[in-house]
């Protein structure tokens, strides 16, 4: 699969052994987005930037870009030559410091996932997969994307080297610090034994394969609507808190017991030949 890189750099252990990387963009955005268009004509409607004190269009000429500082009450312009000085030594390089087991990473922390290929050097790069392969551990270190520094987690997943850019620990927030959170009921047992029993019974293997319904239904919109067909809105079922909490519990043990009892329908690929 041929795809486009958009960072070319090394993978650098101890600053002397450099692999040469290029990075792809491992996850792909499948949404089917609207945009703006006037009603008379159809045609594309373009957003401008302009200037929030008089309303004014302003070119890309006349923009400079500046940060924000002492609560808003001040702006600070920097050049591309000034902002390429802040510029972290990780530039251009993935610096390895060290390796984890992979179990020992947040998983809440993990931000992007990016493939790493070779540039040049296979020989290198076929024996890194390997080494990470064989001690089934992480790379941590560093890498420097659009001018922002991440830290990196790099290991190996189906057949290549991958990179993953990590939340710096202070930009997760930590769910037992919400007020909200602190002030939560004690459990009862009778319900907690039931609602382990629904977990239970909803077990199933990890599977990804179901298809974005909601991007489905969409593009079943769409070609209905090329074809001149009336579109019925599906009015959503209204949904109400369980008053009774116990009563809740067992009607959807129920359910869900039943649910697993019902054999499921043959898919075409596995109906017996006529």
């Amino acid at each position: 699969m041929a795809a486009r890189s958009f960072w070319k750099g090394f993978i650098t252990i101890a600053s002397t052994f450099n692999v040469p990387v290029k990075m792809i963009t491992m996850r792909e955005d499948k949404n089917f987005k609207a945009h703006m268009y006037r009603a008379s004509d159809m045609s594309r409607i373009k957003m401008p930037k302009v200037a929030e004190k008089d309303g004014a269009t302003v070119s890309d000429a006349d923009i400079v870009y500046g940060y924000d500082v002492n609560d808003g009450k001040e702006v600070v312009i920097l050049s591309k030559e000034e902002k390429k000085a802040a510029r972290p030594e990780s530039d251009r390089k993935i610096k390895i410091t060290g390796f984890v087991s992979l179990p020992e990473v947040d998983q809440m922390y993990l931000d992007t996932p990016y493939i790493l290929v070779p540039d040049g050097m296979p020989e290198a790069y076929s024996l890194l997969l390997e080494a990470f392969k064989v001690r089934g551990e992480a790379g941590i270190g560093r890498i420097t994307i659009r001018e922002k520094e991440y830290t990196a987690l790099i290991h190996a997943y189906r057949g290549g080297l991958v990179l993953s850019t990590l939340k710096y620990l202070d930009e997760v927030r930590v769910p037992s610090e919400m007020d909200d959170l602190k002030k939560l009921p004690a459990v009862d047992g009778n319900n907690l034994n039931v609602a382990i029993s629904i977990l239970d019974a909803l077990r199933a293997p990890f599977d990804l394969s179901a298809p974005d319904t909601a991007r489905v239904n969409l593009m079943a919109i769409i070609e209905a609507k090329r074809r001149g067909e009336a579109i019925a809105a599906v009015k959503p079922e209204a949904v109400k808190p369980a008053m009774d909490l116990m009563a809740a519990l067992k009607a959807t043990l129920a359910s869900v017991e039943g649910q697993k009892d019902t054999p499921a329908p043959q898919r075409e690929s596995e109906m017996p030949a006529r």
